[in-house]
């Protein structure tokens, strides 16, 4: 008896096909409803949720960690900002450097007081007395008569418990001072990105420092920050230091060498400006290189004063809700997982060019998207969201053609990757 295969012709009737050929063109035509790519997407994500929650996960080791950490592409517009803007003389916000000295403290903040800025901060705290009466005397003395004058404190969790503690200067300067904390949200060697406008502490509301500034400069402005209700604003930096003019030395403002009769009714923030010091030098994405970076480029008062600018201008940044940017991405994973399945089963030579092209074009397309928002709209998102699975997706697809080709050989599950390479 002999056996042979179903044929079928074209309209001519010269050409052979076989079923198996039929069935994949048949396939390709609904393969946007194929079960392939309903558990191709899925297996990309689940893929990356273990990443994320394996107890084993090692942060080193893991290649999402390693290509995307500290860096964001929004960084970008930061880059133009600080190349590009130009020095605002007429900035409410006028930047000292502070004195060495509790006694060099004291002098500069009789001598700024003396031309009415409505707000002094100094961004430092003195935990206890000195060993001197006469300095802290002075110290007391001058801070005093200065009005709408801010001390830093800072806010630390308290031992064997998560509960937050406030930390504030010793109790005679604290009682005739403002104190905000001048902690920010992040870890010490990584990018400054957000701050918290005020924490609970103590079992009572404390303002970082630069809200309260603003609330001792414009009630209004501190209002409407309180209103958005946010535990954690995104910092939307405007200011290199070296846009920030003008900055006066720490003896300018003693000596009489800078007249000081335009810090009327301005903002002036005491603070160390020197960049060699590390201890209150930090990442922000101005820094000039935007990955792999290693040296800090912002001192701490530079941050509170762009902070403070932000709520005062009222430029605060949206960002697009994570679950939002997470449908988005499922949806544009789907439909790149049916243009990748499909050259995968029946262009396989061309399969990973293709890819390579998609990926690119799409990572340009959607860095321009994110720099458009953030730079015009100041709204932000989560790239990583996005571009990861499209990232990975390319080699995954492997792992799950051989998974597929498993269950069809053990199981006969049917499957698409079989009418293919």
């Amino acid at each position: 008896m002999n056996s042979s295969k179903t044929l079928s012709f074209d309209i001519q009737g010269n050409f052979p096909y076989s079923q198996n050929v039929i069935e994949a063109n048949n396939m390709k035509k609904s393969l946007f409803r194929d079960k392939d790519i309903f558990f191709s997407t899925i297996f990309v994500f689940a893929f990356i949720g273990l990443l994320k929650l394996s107890f084993l996960h090692i942060p080193q080791l893991d290649p999402i960690h390693a290509a995307f950490e500290d860096f964001e592409i929004s960084d970008i517009v930061y880059q133009h900002k600080r190349d590009n803007k130009v020095a605002d003389i007429n900035n409410p916000i006028v930047i000292v450097e502070i004195g060495n000295t509790r006694e060099e403290i004291a002098a500069q903040v009789e001598a700024i007081n003396a031309h009415t800025p409505k707000v002094i901060a100094v961004d430092a705290y003195f935990l206890s007395p000195s060993d001197s009466v006469r300095t802290d005397s002075i110290l007391l003395a001058t801070f005093s008569k200065a009005n709408n004058l801010v001390v830093g404190c800072f806010i630390e969790n308290a031992i064997n418990s998560e509960e937050l503690v406030v930390i504030k200067n010793f109790i005679a300067l604290d009682s005739i001072c403002h104190s905000g904390f001048i902690n920010f949200v992040g870890e010490e060697s990584k990018t400054i990105r957000y701050f918290s406008p005020t924490l609970q502490a103590n079992g009572e509301p404390v303002n970082s420092f630069a809200a309260e500034i603003v609330r001792l400069f414009d009630s209004t402005k501190y209002q409407q920050l309180i209103q958005r209700g946010k535990g954690v604003e995104r910092i939307n930096f405007s200011h290199s230091p070296s846009q920030y003019i003008p900055v006066i030395a720490a003896g300018e403002v003693t000596d009489g060498s800078v007249p000081l009769d335009f810090l009327k009714d301005k903002i002036v923030i005491l603070g160390a400006i020197d960049s060699s010091n590390l201890n209150d030098l930090h990442f922000t994405p101005m820094n000039q290189r935007m990955a792999g970076r290693s040296k800090p480029d912002m001192p701490g008062v530079f941050i509170h004063a762009n902070i403070v600018e932000m709520i005062l201008s009222g430029s605060y940044i949206t960002k697009i809700p994570d679950w939002v940017m997470f449908v988005f991405s499922v949806l544009f994973t789907y439909i790149t997982t049916v243009f990748y399945v499909y050259y995968f089963v029946e262009k396989h030579i061309w399969y990973h060019l293709m890819a390579k092209i998609v990926q690119f074009a799409f990572f340009g397309f959607f860095v321009y998207i994110e720099v458009m928002l953030l730079n015009k709209w100041q709204i932000s998102l989560s790239d990583k969201i996005v571009l990861v699975p499209i990232v990975l997706l390319v080699d995954l697809l492997y792992f799950y053609d051989a998974f597929v080709k498993w269950l069809h050989k053990r199981f006969g599950y049917s499957t698409y990757f079989m009418h293919g390479h």
